[in-house]
Parts: C-alpha cells; sequence; structure tokens
C-alpha cells in the first residue's frame, strides 16, 4: 500500500486510482473557460447598459438643441423679414 492511501479507492483487494478532478485537487479545463464567459458576458450587459442610458439621454439633449434651434431660427427670420 502507498502511504497516500487517501488518493485509492480499495475494492475486494484491488486499487484504484481516484482521479485528481475527484478529490478536488485540479479543476477540469471548461470551469476556467465558463469563467472567462462570464466576466465576458458581465462586460457586455453593462456596456449594454451604457448604451442604452447613452441613447435616451442623447435623445432628449437632441430634442432639447433641436427646439432651441427652431427658436433662433424664427428669430432670425423674423429679423431678415423686418429690413
Amino acid at each position: 500500500m502507498d502511504n497516500n492511501t487517501k488518493d485509492y479507492l480499495y475494492v475486494n483487494g484491488k486499487s484504484f486510482k481516484i482521479p485528481d478532478v475527484a478529490l478536488g485537487k485540479t479543476l477540469p479545463d471548461y470551469i476556467f473557460e465558463l469563467e472567462r464567459f462570464e466576466a465576458a458576458k458581465a462586460k457586455a450587459e453593462r456596456k449594454a447598459r451604457i448604451y442604452f442610458w447613452g441613447g435616451i439621454i442623447c435623445s432628449i439633449l437632441c430634442m432639447i438643441v433641436g427646439y432651441l434651434l427652431g427658436k433662433f431660427c424664427r428669430y432670425i427670420a423674423e429679423i431678415i423679414t423686418l429690413k
């Protein structure tokens, strides 16, 4: 028997090595891929939220600027027609 008996499973006098993944010593590669995917997903959601609110704010600002530009053009047109 080995010194490290917790790494082996003994059944009917036969020993079977327990994989390191089952013992929790190592993690499968797809776990790291899932972590990267979750990080990318969070980043994309944050970016989408910024674009959403940026679009709403830009729409409101464009509406205000359009209103002011209309007022200004009307004022200029009145000045020109009075001359």
